[in-house]
This record gives structure tokens, C-alpha cells and sequence, in this order.
């Protein structure tokens, strides 16, 4: 008699290696998400660089020539 109720709670009540389990494939997700995310922002961000600069060098360029 006493053993179902603990075999019932058991059961129902969700316990460590399945909520381990699911936590750590989100914390993995999460932290592939984030990844993406710094990467992704890393490579705008060097485009960014690269076209600015770029422009930066053809008004100096251009500017020199003027003058």
C-alpha cells in the first residue's frame, strides 16, 4: 500500500535524468544559438569594417586628387 503512492509520485513528478536530459540539449541549443549569433554579428561587423574603410580610402583618393 505504501509503495504505490511513492511508485504514483514517482511517475508523475518529473525527476532528474529526463529534465537533465532536456536541459542540457537546450543549454547546448542555447549556446549554439549564441554562437551563431557572435558569429554572424562578428562577420556583419567585419563587412561593415572592410566597406567603410574602403570608402574611407576612395574619398582620400579622390580628395588628394582634387587637391
Amino acid at each position: 500500500m505504501s509503495s504505490s503512492p511513492s511508485e504514483e509520485a514517482k511517475s508523475r513528478s518529473p525527476f532528474f535524468p529526463p529534465q537533465s536530459e532536456s536541459s542540457a540539449a537546450e543549454h547546448q541549443r542555447q549556446g549554439q544559438n549564441r554562437a551563431d549569433t557572435r558569429l554572424s554579428l562578428a562577420t556583419c561587423l567585419f563587412f561593415v569594417n572592410m566597406v567603410s574603410l574602403t570608402l574611407l580610402l576612395f574619398y582620400r583618393a579622390s580628395v588628394g586628387s582634387f587637391i
